[in-house]
């Protein structure tokens, strides 16, 4: 299982811890940033491969990547050079050669437990996407709808009392449905309206569904992740860090 990283974005609403730093090496305490969590996951979950799409600061990225030779992974590299301008999708789309294997994409801005990669690992879906339900969600969650055993709903936009929980930046690609996953990327991809538009890899997910093909999930605790978007959330990652030790 291959292990692809989205750690391209600017991260503005971060400013001004990001104004020269990229998101991913935020420190967490200890020296420890965002992205030695994710690698030191990833090397604890047996994972051997992982590919990193960078792209503000992306120099700080790679000599990071580097220092990290400790871990013996297997480390590539791609670039999104539209950072600014567009979101996730088109990071995960510039990294589409790297998947030509069984893969689990992952935000580079999330921190969790170690287990719950351990446990998404140990699913058998094809394509199953990792979900945190808690008792309120705001506007700007990525939200989601169940049926069964699967996510037939997906966006920003799905009213509060509507939503089922959150995708927490996490999802197994397995099989098959690493060419389903792969068609359905390439045609939202070549659609300006959604590549540039706050969608972001949401529209890939609804493509999935309408394709006929929706994602499966697992779902975790909401305590055992956080995602870092604004100085607050950092700020309790900080102070709680404890809590996303397994």
């Amino acid at each position: 299982m291959r292990l692809i990283i989205l750690a391209a974005g600017y991260g503005g609403r971060l400013t001004p811890a990001t104004d020269s730093t990229p998101k991913a090496l935020l420190e967490l305490g200890g020296g420890i940033t965002i992205l030695d969590r994710q690698l030191d996951a990833a090397k604890e979950c047996g994972i051997d491969q992982v590919r990193v799409v960078i792209g503000y600061e992306a120099e700080q990225i790679e000599t990071r990547l580097a220092e990290r030779s400790d871990l013996g992974l297997d480390i590539g590299i791609f670039y999104n050079p539209f950072y600014r301008t567009t979101n996730n999708l088109v990071s995960i789309w510039m990294a589409r050669s790297a998947m030509d294997e069984d893969f689990v994409f992952l935000n580079g801005d999330d921190i969790f437990r170690p287990s719950v990669l351990r446990e998404l690992l140990q699913t058998t879906g094809d394509i199953t996407a990792v979900i945190a339900r808690k008792s309120l969600y705001d506007a700007d969650d990525a939200k989601v709808v169940t049926d069964g055993p699967a996510l037939v709903r997906f966006g920003k936009d799905i009213p509060l009392d509507e939503a089922d929980g959150e995708l927490i930046g996490m999802c197994a690609v397995r099989d098959a449905g690493r060419l389903e996953f792969i068609r359905i990327l390439d045609r939202v991809i070549r659609d300006p309206a959604l590549r540039d538009g706050p969608p972001h890899y949401l529209a890939l997910f609804q493509g999935l569904v309408e394709s006929g093909h929706p994602p499966g999930f697992h779902e975790v605790p909401s305590d055992a992740w956080a995602e870092i978007d604004f100085q607050m959330d950092l700020d309790f990652v900080r102070a709680n860090m404890t809590r996303f030790d397994d």
